[in-house]
């Protein structure tokens, strides 16, 4: 069985490279489009294919040979533990180390995925299978990992537009039927809360393609009134029928911050949205503004607590506690916060705090006058 702290010298993983290259492994594996690994049974990488080196961006295998898979693809997590890959509490949800283990317990080859967020921040999602194979008594892993992340994130970026498009033409048919039980100044406010709503969702969609694509995003920074700013932003979300009633409690001091709006929104509304699912309508959730020394926070809060498995997923890509065709909110969140804002996104839930998400930026304030 794996045993996380135990690795085989490097001479020892080349010299059995020299015997699968020279005697096993024809040249067709080095072409084809799969990516191709093979690990020793303390789970080194011994041979991959051109396909894997270039996902990893490596030249040849000489670069990573003796590593483990999390650490030559530059997995955020493979050096949590001082065993490296396979050794933290992290790596006990990942779909790779799934597979792994469940062969190692002689259960049939399946396909699991894999979750990765790497070291950059970027997010990939692989189907992964794996194979043994026995030379010289020597048994070996064939793993094969294909990159589904294109076809998936446009399938799931498509799905949660329409979605969130339905639920701002389900608010204005209901603000139509008020039409006549409001004053005009109130219909008015609403009316324009809910196309702001309709106008963020398109941009948004777009944003994301951006993000994912790595594109430059040209930063519009502007003076931000902090407290109209949450509010507008908590009024769009109670305009979504099954957020109507959630109670959401307001610490905001009275001033002026330096940010892209546009950015800071997304990620807020994101984060919000998120403690609302989690809560019924009795629970309170808070938004608190926080002024440090060089830091302005963001703190969202709301009582329920995240099991661990999914705190361990918290930040990938396509993870999400509310079931299937979700999971872009923390991790776009994430992306924004760290590759555009310079800033930072983290989070506790725990029987004390509840779950709290801090997006904490450079601070850039002035007060109101």
């Amino acid at each position: 069985m794996f045993d996380a702290s135990i690795r085989e010298h490097n001479k020892d993983v080349t010299a059995r490279q020299t015997v699968l290259l020279n005697h096993y492994l024809p040249e067709l594996l080095k072409t084809v489009s799969p990516m191709i690994m093979i690990l020793t049974k303390n789970r080194q990488l011994v041979y991959c294919n051109r396909s894997f080196l270039n996902f990893i961006g490596v030249k040849t295998i000489n670069e990573v040979i003796g590593s483990r898979y999390g650490e030559a693809m530059q997995c955020d997590k493979s050096d949590i533990s001082r065993n490296g890959c396979g050794g933290s509490i992290y790596c006990k949800y990942c779909g790779f180390n799934q597979a792994l283990f469940d062969f190692e317990c002689g259960k049939p080859a399946a396909k699991y995925e894999c979750q990765l967020l790497t070291k950059d921040g970027n997010g990939h999602n692989l189907i992964i299978t794996v194979s043994p194979f026995e030379i010289q008594n020597y048994r070996y892993m064939f793993c094969v990992a294909e990159n589904i992340e294109d076809t998936k994130y446009r399938g799931l970026l498509e799905s949660l537009f329409l979605h969130d498009l339905k639920n701002s033409l389900m608010s204005l048919n209901s603000l139509a039927g008020l039409v006549n039980h409001i004053s005009a100044n109130e219909c008015q406010a609403l009316l324009k809360a809910q196309l702001l709503r309709v106008q963020e969702e398109l941009a948004s969609y777009e944003l994301m393609q951006h993000i994912e694509k790595g594109d430059q995003i040209s930063a519009q920074h502007v003076w931000i009134p902090l407290k109209s700013f949450i509010d507008e932003i908590v009024v769009s979300l109670h305009l979504i029928p099954e957020h109507r009633n959630k109670r959401v409690k307001k610490s905001v001091p009275d001033i002026e911050f330096f940010c892209d709006k546009t950015l800071l929104r997304r990620v807020l509304i994101n984060l919000l949205k998120n403690a609302m699912e989690a809560e019924n309508d009795k629970e309170e959730i808070s938004l608190s503004v926080i002024v440090s020394t060089s830091t302005l926070s963001f703190k969202v809060r709301n009582p329920s607590i995240i099991n661990e498995e999914q705190q361990m997923r918290i930040f990938a890509r396509f993870s999400s506690t509310k079931g299937l065709n979700r999971g872009l909110g923390t991790y776009g969140a994430k992306k924004i916060v760290t590759n555009y804002l310079n800033g930072k996104l983290s989070f506790v839930s725990n029987e004390e705090k509840g779950t709290v998400f801090t997006v904490r930026l450079p601070l850039a304030i002035k007060e109101r006058s």
